[in-house]
This record gives C-alpha cells, structure tokens and sequence, in this order.
C-alpha cells in the first residue's frame, strides 16, 4: 500500500515542528509512531510497503532520528521509542528470520532519503556559488557531475522504492539484496560529489553536509554492506533453477 499524500503532508508537518528538546512528541500525539500497529490495538495497520514515502521524508527532515525503524518497533513493543537498532531489537524479540532483511531495507529508504537532501542541497550551492563571474552551475564540468549523482539517486530510489512494494514475509532476499546494494554503491558517489562541489565549506563544522554524509556512510555500512548484499543476491540467484530472464521477471511481478 501506499501513504495518502495528504498524511505525509501532515507527516511532515510533524517532523518540522519537533522540538529539539522533545523530538518525539509531535509523532506520538499524531499517532504517526503507531501507523504499524494493527487497527484493533489503536494502530492504523500499515504494514513495511507502505513506509517508504515515511522513511524518505524522515532522513530528509530528521536525520539522526530513526522514525521508521521505531515506527516498526512499535509493532511489536507499543512503548518502544528510539529504536536504533531494530535488527538486535527484532532478534531479541524472536524475529530473527527477518531481522537483518528488514533492518537492511529500513536503512536503504533512509539512505535514499539522505541522497535526495544532498542532492538538493549540492544543485543549490551551485547555483548560489559564483567564480570566474558566475555561478558554477554554468560550468559543464559541474553539471556533468551533479548529472550523475542525481542518475546514482533516482537508481537508488527505483530499487529501494521496489523491494518495499515486494516485501514479503519471509522476505524475498534478492528485492532487498538490490536495493541495499545499489543504495551503498550510490552513497559513495552522491557524497564524494557533493564534498567535490562544496569544496572546503563542506568539511567545516557548521556545515550540514558533513554529518549528512556521515550518517549516509554509517547506514551504507549497517546491517550488511554492498558486498555482504551482493553475495546474499547471487546466493538467491544460483538456488532458483529458472532461466535469469524468468528471475528477472518474476521480480518486478512481485512489485
């Protein structure tokens, strides 16, 4: 399913007002921390394929906080709050076979989130910075590089956006295997080419783009990297005796 654009308006609307000192607050009045929670127990009964719109929106606007990842925590724990590790809360919990899995496409959704702030926040800079009498948005070079971050983005998004439209329990290793993959790889792009476009302000303290690029890295790297995923995806790929087209087409069916 997907979230009514008027609830993720509304959704924002609540990331926007939280206060530093309370972060959670405005979340919890609204109920948006229990969208997961089955009807009957006060939730909205949301299930994983409908967060992906949420975990966009909370990268971008609250990035240290991990919204969609308490937001599945509540499911199963209704005072849960601050979960930042939902793959050691979910395995102690007993939900081991789909811990990793979940926690890895959480984690893609908000990296996809981070990738599109970057990505705005970098053609903004360069429209804004001038040198040799103009902005550098003019140069071809710097277009050629902002051109490819946004194609690494929107390639990450498409995947992500995919494996939560596929998710399944059990979970589907390939759907998320591609999309945490192609979200790591992205992030070393988008972040290189937004420190190489910013240039020195953007490794100065009271930049945002240093902690967003951090926060990007330290996601690219939980719950599996690149590697682990592509190995996971392979592993998939080798035990399904179907011709590669047919795997192929079988996963987009099943988004």
């Amino acid at each position: 399913m997907t979230i009514d654009p008027l609830l993720l308006e509304q959704f924002d609307r609540c990331l926007r007002a939280a206060d530093a000192a309370d972060p959670w607050g405005e979340l919890l009045a609204a109920g948006f921390l229990d969208l997961c929670r089955p009807e009957s127990a006060g939730g909205a009964g949301v299930g994983i394929d409908g967060l992906f719109g949420l975990a966009i929106a909370a990268a971008r606007l609250r990035p240290a906080l991990p919204v969609v990842q308490t937001i599945v925590a509540r499911r199963h724990e209704p005072d849960a709050l601050a979960v930042a590790d939902i793959e050691r809360f979910l395995v102690d919990r007993g939900c081991a076979d789909v811990a990793r899995p979940l926690a890895a496409l959480l984690a893609a959704g908000s990296m996809v989130g981070l990738m599109e702030a970057l990505l705005d926040m970098t053609v903004d800079y360069a429209r804004v910075r001038e040198q040799f009498g103009g902005p550098i948005a003019r140069f071809q070079a710097v277009q050629h590089q902002i051109a490819v971050m946004a194609e690494h983005v929107f390639a990450a998004r498409i995947a992500t956006e995919a494996a939560f439209a596929g998710w399944r329990h059990p979970p589907r290793d390939a759907l998320v295997a591609i999309a945490k993959s192609r979200a790591t790889r992205a992030a070393r792009v988008v972040a290189a080419t937004a420190h190489a476009v910013h240039g020195a302000i953007g490794i100065s303290g009271e930049h945002a783009l240093g902690g967003l690029a951090a926060r990007l890295r330290a996601l690219g790297m939980a719950h599996g990297g690149a590697t682990y995923w592509d190995e996971r995806l392979g592993a998939a790929v080798l035990d399904d005796d179907a011709p590669a087209i047919e795997i192929v087409v079988g996963l987009q069916r099943s988004t």
